[in-house]
């Protein structure tokens, strides 16, 4: 009876655990089925892959394929960015809306080329405000047809813009300037510096721009000749390139002091006088002894370069370009080099006719950046000349200057700049 009783007892034990058992079971399968119905799941409640495998987008990569995988750190939630004024949708590229120049005349300087009429209204009639003399400068307020509205001093007036030069800084800011003539003369002939003029300051042409709000030449040129440059430039850009202006605007009074210097060098050194003269050229070839188109404004010195860096920048409401760092090309010789070696072409050809110098050959000393540099000028309406590769007349702006009896007896040494904005 007594292990009957002992039996009967283990039984009971057995059969009680088993139904709490069953209980447990019951139980927690009615909470998995609770959390599936009613609790969304969490990171942290989902599945990974096991420790060997990695899974990457729908893939998952096996132990010997995750060789250099590194897995990234979850990326923080980023704060909140501060509230910041956007910037004006107004500043715009003046180019891009179809303007002639790189930013519009407005706030630009200008020079009367000859004696010129301030009227009250933009037109040849109109009332007599003041008469400016030659090379007084101005603000440009704006422009209609042929007429510029300007500030001189306190008076404010139309002046026709055919009497008129404009400061090329002021509006084609992407050119390099380089006027060497305003801090160290370049003019050598022969090898030979030439008295009184070589790494001499020939005039003052630098001063703080507050259009820019930095320091920078003076270049005026007239109106028809600065739309041209921009023309050339536009295509230079396009292709990687800046043309760099070494001269513009030469007061007459330095093409005198500059065409004597080179008279003294010439009288007394027979080996540079030779050499200037060598057939077929002569001196008139490589310096005017009376009046260059340099006094009229409508004749340029260049050459060029590759861009290695640039900035956009802003003025007033309008945008434009700042070459920050270029590479000059290689050119025939030095920039205002006088003598036969900065011909380009075998034979003279004339300076007054567009297309005289088309197809005469080039001197072997050509080098690419002249072929560059002419293809950009010429198909902006300039026109080279056979003896200095860095030359190029504005023929349409030389006529005008020759209409209105331009000689350019006179210094440019003022800017009146300042930011343009929209009217």
């Amino acid at each position: 009876m007594k292990v009957l009783f002992i039996f009967t007892m283990i039984m009971f034990t057995v059969v009680l655990l088993g139904m709490t058992a069953a209980f447990i079971y019951w139980w927690g399968g009615q909470e998995r089925v609770n959390v599936d119905r009613d609790e969304p799941h969490s990171d942290s409640d989902m599945q990974f892959a096991p420790p060997d495998f990695v899974i990457v987008g729908d893939e998952e990569l096996g132990a010997d394929d995750q060789q250099g995988y590194e897995p990234t750190e979850p990326e923080p939630t980023p704060e909140p960015e501060p509230e910041h004024t956007p910037p004006p949708a107004y500043v715009i590229d003046y180019f891009a809306t179809g303007g002639l120049l790189e930013l519009p005349v407005i706030g630009a300087s200008g020079y009367a080329a000859v004696s010129v009429v301030i009227r009250a209204n933009p037109q040849a009639n109109a009332e007599n405000l003041l008469t400016l003399s030659p090379g007084e400068g101005f603000t440009i307020l704006g422009e209609d047809g042929a007429w510029w509205h300007i500030e001189a001093g306190d008076v404010r007036g139309w002046v026709p813009h055919r009497y008129c030069l404009i400061n090329l800084p002021d509006v084609i800011p992407s050119i390099v300037y380089d006027i060497t003539n305003a801090y160290a003369s370049l003019k050598r002939s022969s090898g030979y510096d030439i008295p009184n003029i070589s790494g001499q300051i020939l005039y003052e042409a630098y001063g703080f721009n507050p259009r820019f709000g930095r320091y920078e030449f003076i270049v005026p040129v007239m109106y028809s000749t600065a739309i041209k440059l921009a023309a050339a430039q536009r295509a230079a850009l396009e292709d990687g390139r800046t043309i760099i202006v070494y001269e513009a605007f030469r007061p007459r009074m330095t093409q005198i002091s500059a065409a004597t210097g080179m008279q003294t060098l010439m009288n007394e050194n027979a080996a540079v006088a030779a050499h200037v003269n060598t057939p077929p050229w002569s001196l008139g070839w490589f310096i005017a002894t009376s009046l260059s188109n340099h006094q009229r404004g409508a004749a340029v010195d260049v050459s060029l370069s590759r861009v290695v860096s640039y900035q956009r920048r802003s003025t007033g409401d309008f945008s434009y370009l700042l070459i920050t760092e270029h590479e000059r090309y290689e050119m025939p010789t030095a920039m205002h080099e006088l003598s036969p070696d900065a011909a380009i072409f075998r034979n003279p050809v004339s300076t007054t006719s567009p297309t005289a110098w088309i197809g005469v050959p080039l001197l072997p000393s050509v080098t690419e950046g002249v072929v560059l540099m002419q293809g950009y000028l010429s198909d902006a309406g300039f026109t080279p000349i056979s003896s200095e590769w860095w030359h190029f007349n504005d023929l349409e702006g030389i006529a005008v200057a020759r209409s209105i009896g331009s000689r350019g007896e006179f210094y440019v040494s003022t800017v009146f700049s300042v930011a343009p904005t929209l009217q």
